[in-house]
């Protein structure tokens, strides 16, 4: 009768996991399906954040395929043999597709922080060009004109006092020579810190990704019972 009873409540455990396990898969799939639509292919951008968003998830569909082969082959109804009989199969390609990210994380890392140079370039060679053009139009500003733009800034509240258009002209030239300086460290740290923050995730997701194929890996060779071959009970202690 006792052997009756832990019989019934081993079973519905092992239900438990299984049903739970199935759900968590489900809610894999549709959430793999929300990030990889619409796909952007060859974008470095997507493909790194994609594999990032695949990576950060992975710990979902590991507890869940544990879940559901949790407890072997017995009370498995002919549909659920079927089942299972896949998702050992989708093991292993899932796990080499996740150790097939890590030259594509690292190619498109390449790929992004070269984007991001020739982007800040652009930048700081556009905002160059408008400060040595406003050098040229200072150099060759008349007296006259000189003494006009005194005239306004000296009306300003709060402005130091200029004495006359040779000193303006200098203290313009200086400051022109000031916010090149400024604008091409601070492109010099922007491109660092983003960098920086590439290295960081490129090396977290790409031991994640070695780490999940490795584990799914194992999974495939675990349930070699779920695709007809050895049969073997996997009893829970």
């Amino acid at each position: 009768m006792f052997h009756s009873e832990n019989h019934n409540e081993s079973f519905s455990s092992h239900l438990l996991f299984h049903v739970v396990g199935y759900g968590l898969l489900l809610f894999v799939f549709f959430d793999v399906a929300d990030i990889f639509f619409p796909p952007r292919l060859m974008n470095p951008i997507w493909e790194f954040q994609t594999i990032g968003a695949l990576i950060e998830r992975v710990p979902l569909p590991l507890i869940g395929m544990v879940l559901v082969f949790y407890g072997g082959e017995s009370n498995r109804s002919k549909w659920e043999k079927f089942i299972l009989n896949l998702l050992s199969q989708a093991a292993i390609i899932i796990g080499v597709l996740f150790l097939l990210l890590i030259p594509l994380c690292i190619s498109d890392a390449i790929r992004i922080n070269n984007m991001n140079a020739e982007e800040i370039n652009t930048q700081v060679n556009k905002g160059v060009a408008q400060i040595q053009q406003f050098e040229q139009q200072l150099n060759k500003a008349t007296e006259q004109d000189l003494v006009n733009l005194m005239a306004r800034l000296n009306s300003q509240s709060g402005s130091p006092k200029i004495e006359n258009s040779q000193e303006l002209k200098t203290r313009l030239l200086a400051d022109a020579q000031t916010s090149q300086t400024n604008m091409k460290t601070q492109a010099d740290a922007t491109l660092k810190n983003k960098g920086l923050n590439l290295m960081k995730n490129t090396v977290k997701w790409c031991i994640g990704a070695l780490i999940a194929g490795d584990l799914f890996i194992r999974i495939w060779q675990a349930t070699r019972w779920a695709r007809g071959g050895k049969k073997r009970k996997l009893k829970a202690y």
